[in-house]
């Protein structure tokens, strides 16, 4: 059997113009380290197929070139052939300084610019997330880097974390991976996606703070991390995302206040912060956002008045602000939004009486005051909202007779006036809870 080393040619000359070694040999006996030594202008190893390795020492180098026969989908096998390949599989490709690339696979076909523009994964695609570091930046880096989106969603079907290798993709302009499996933190590199327009990494596991340089992905459009464990405080530098449509942060651990610097995201058309630990003010700032038509703060613990600026919202079709600590009076200035067709509010402490001028919302289909303070009568204009179906003002302290107006809302499936001690009706009609 002809051995690696009788392929060497001897002649200082030779050797400092070799650039590449090649062997077919099912048995390798090799000091790697010594061979680079002595040849320095190597730029190309190929072992292949080599099924029995004994390396003396496998150095940063060798991680470039080393499996370029291999089928990625194998390399979870080959990874535990030997401590020292498992340790230098976490090296990073850019601390090699001898070889030029790593070449994964010659069995994953790249994807044409046509294909690249609505993209999912092929199998390998999927499992490069569980292979080494080193892997996956070379990965990505040869086989996915042309593509424009990455839309994974549910495609993934084992714990994977967010990798840092996304941030090669340079040319991506959507990456959307929900329902992956994903855990871990953010990876400061995914905020080099200076292309990215949409960035959605809904119900994952994701963790830790919100980068601040988050706020140099100026080309977003839509961001959305709903459903995660993100904690830490909302970053203020999501203010310099200035062509931001939606931002979603709902449904994570995030502490402190609502910062005042979102108030100058003036493209904005939905903003949900939900189920976190919010506290502190709704920001009057909140009020600049001209273009809003969705504000969702639910389930937190904001605290204040509603300001009395949100009639400058005026394409808003949509508040919730249910199940905070909220108190004061409703504004009589929430009844100038043309658009509104849903105000939730339940299980705040407001006061006060509720507004007449909720009368001229027209558009209202849902109007949800229960579990307030609440007094007063309801007002009758309340009954000339045509188009409402549930008005829901249970357990507050409301008096007097229920307007009989009430009985003409054509569309009301469910009127739940129950635990209101001084109010009083005369009437019934379907739907009616009293």
């Amino acid at each position: 059997m002809e051995s690696a080393q009788s392929r060497l040619p001897n002649s200082n000359h030779t050797e400092r113009e070799l650039a590449a070694i090649e062997t077919s040999q099912r048995t390798l006996h090799l000091s790697i380290e010594a061979l680079l030594e002595q040849q320095p202008s190597i730029r190309h190893l190929k072992l292949r197929p080599v099924e029995r390795w004994s390396i003396s020492t496998l150095p940063t180098e060798l991680i470039q070139e080393i499996f370029s026969w291999m089928d990625p989908a194998s390399i979870a096998f080959y990874r535990l052939l030997s401590r020292h390949v498992n340790a230098a599989l976490s090296l990073a490709p850019n601390e090699s300084s001898h070889f030029v690339r790593l070449c994964l696979s010659r069995h994953c076909p790249k994807p044409t610019l046509s294909e690249a523009r609505s993209y999912f994964p092929s199998k390998t695609d999927s499992e490069f997330l569980q292979w080494p570091c080193a892997f996956q930046d070379s990965y990505a880096r040869f086989y996915l880097r042309h593509l424009l989106r990455i839309c994974w969603s549910q495609q993934l079907q084992f714990p994977s974390r967010l990798t840092a290798s996304f941030g090669i993709l340079n040319q991506l302009t959507s990456l959307q991976l929900c329902s992956c499996f994903m855990y871990g933190p953010f990876p400061v590199e995914l905020t080099e996606l200076t292309s990215l327009e949409t960035l959605i990494l809904d119900d994952n596991t994701l963790d830790g703070p919100l980068p601040s340089s988050i706020g140099e992905m100026t080309s977003l459009l839509e961001l959305s991390v709903n459903s995660n464990r993100f904690s830490g405080s909302i970053p203020a530098s999501l203010s310099l995302l200035s062509n931001l449509i939606y931002l979603n942060l709902g449904n994570n651990e995030f502490t402190g206040n609502i910062p005042a610097q979102l108030g100058q995201l003036k493209q904005l058309q939905e903003l949900h912060l939900y189920v976190n630990h919010l506290a502190g003010p709704i920001p009057v700032e909140l009020c600049s956002l001209i273009n809003l038509q969705k504000l969702d703060l639910h389930d937190n613990a904001l605290s204040g008045t509603i300001p009395h600026e949100i009639h400058a919202l005026k394409k808003l079709n949509g508040i919730n602000l249910t199940c905070n600590n909220l108190s004061g009076a409703i504004p009589a200035t929430i009844g100038l939004l043309p658009d509104l067709k849903y105000l939730l509010a339940d299980r705040n402490a407001f006061t006060g009486r509720i507004p007449p001028e909720i009368g001229q919302l027209v558009q209202l289909r849902h109007l949800h005051l229960r579990e307030n303070q609440l007094s007063g009568e309801i007002p009758v204009e309340i009954g000339r909202l045509e188009n409402l179906w549930g008005l829901l003002l249970s357990s507050n302290r409301l008096e007097g007779l229920v307007p009989a107006e009430l009985r003409s809302m054509r569309c009301i499936i469910q009127c739940d006036l129950r635990n209101n001690a001084g109010l009083k009706c005369d009437f019934m009609f379907d739907g009616l809870e009293l």
